[in-house]
């Protein structure tokens, strides 16, 4: 049960022993072991690999040179990728699916299956999988050169 059923609101203050609502500069309270999400359960073994949002599984499409031309069974009959079925594809619905067109069919995506990784809710849909805020930042900081560099070629022309 969530906890905003479970619990009263912090304003009713029904019971002199509650804790009052965290005030600014305040250390957040533990998160409460029957929390809705799952990441925000407090995990007190260690043992829980799967809980952990840090391992990194593979995410995206397979860039096949030889994708099928005709609908496979067992696919999505929106868009035909193997690897989900309509009620998780992503794509825009069309107004004639895959199924029945055999045209434009997407490419099948990696197998989580496979890398030994298994998705609960939550987890089959974290964008942030694999993000690397170091890596970003290597990035920007090459297009702010690369920028200078031009900035500074076009100012010595001139």
């Amino acid at each position: 049960m969530p906890n905003f059923i479970k619990d009263a609101p912090w304003y009713m203050n029904q019971n002199k022993n509650q804790p009052e609502p965290q005030k600014k500069g305040e250390e957040p309270e533990e998160i409460d072991e029957e929390a809705a999400l799952f990441h925000q359960r407090i995990d007190r073994t260690g043992k829980d690999k799967e809980k952990s949002f840090d391992n990194w599984y593979r995410r995206g499409v397979i860039k096949d040179p030889k994708a099928t031309s005709k609908f496979r069974k067992g696919a999505c009959t929106n868009c035909g990728a193997v690897t989900h079925k309509v009620k998780e594809c992503t794509e825009r619905p069309r107004k004639v699916g895959a199924k029945f067109t055999s045209k434009n069919l997407a490419n099948d995506e990696y197998d989580t299956s496979k890398q030994g990784v298994k998705l609960n809710f939550e987890r089959k849909r974290d964008r942030w999988n694999g993000y690397n805020p170091d890596e970003y930042k290597k990035q920007v900081i090459e297009e702010w050169n690369l920028k200078e560099s031009i900035i500074q070629l076009q100012v010595k022309q001139q």
